[in-house]
């Protein structure tokens, strides 16, 4: 038996950033991504973004699957935004760097189109296990999730959670075991989680980092959301194993 620690993730929107996702046109993966629900974690650790080494050790540390409920709807949003300019050969970590004063002297920001995609009305359980390296217990993380130090959000600040993330410890002998046995979405009646998450499906589609242990793995795929180096935004390629659940587990 393994330790395992799941939480709901559940807003009006979501985005999750693919490595493809910078510039004009933001689009969002089908489902979080493993960097995302990682950084997610570290902000409820309190872990800045330029603290390199400690967010490298919470990406080596555990292992990651998702769960998807419910898969939401697309949608675009466009908007302009403002950029540094194209003279510029600064780097910026945040955007209150690129746009709260630090810009080169006499340049100005461009306004650009921006086109972001967004995921609506979807809902994800995220589970995590750690490895022998892990750099805080499963029980750190949960207390952390409970009382985030950061603020957390669905992949991008416009992205707030409309359900508490709801961290809950399982033992089981499997990522895909602990997912069957978690409850989401528990903050709302019956009628309302009903809705939300619709006709229960007769299997559950999960995405997993390889140790997960679920034995009936139906397909692996290359994924490029490993990140390498946090500030340079650098992201390596990672098998990702994916499988259904069986009908009969509340996951």
């Amino acid at each position: 038996m393994r330790e395992h620690l799941l939480f709901t993730l559940y807003g009006p929107m979501q985005a999750w950033g693919t490595a493809a996702a910078v510039g004009e046109e933001r689009p969002t993966a089908g489902q979080p991504t493993r960097s995302g629900i990682l950084g997610l974690v570290a902000g409820a650790l309190g872990i800045r973004r330029d603290e390199e080494s400690s967010l490298a050790a919470l990406t080596s540390g555990y292992g990651v699957a998702v769960a998807t409920l419910a898969a939401g709807k697309r949608f675009t949003d466009y908007h302009t935004v403002q950029v540094a300019g194209s003279a510029s050969k600064r780097t910026y970590r945040t955007r209150r760097d690129e746009l709260g004063g630090m810009l080169p002297k006499g340049e100005a920001p461009n306004t650009i189109l921006s086109s972001r995609e967004y995921l609506a009305d979807a809902v994800f359980i995220a589970c995590l296990w750690a490895h022998p390296h892990a750099p805080h217990a499963l029980t750190r993380l949960r207390e952390a999730l409970l009382e985030p130090v950061f603020v957390p959000s669905l992949g991008r600040k416009a992205c707030p959670m409309a359900l508490p993330l709801d961290p809950t410890l399982i033992e089981a002998s499997n990522a895909g075991a602990a997912l069957m046995a978690y409850s989401p979405c528990r903050g709302l009646e019956d009628s309302r989680r009903r809705r939300l998450l619709g006709a229960s499906p007769a299997q559950v589609f999960v995405r997993a980092d390889e140790g997960h242990g679920w034995p009936d793995v139906t397909l692996h795929a290359t994924v490029r959301d490993m990140v390498t180096h946090h500030g340079r935004r650098q992201f390596g390629q990672r098998t990702e194993h994916l499988f259904r659940l069986p009908a009969g587990g509340d996951a």
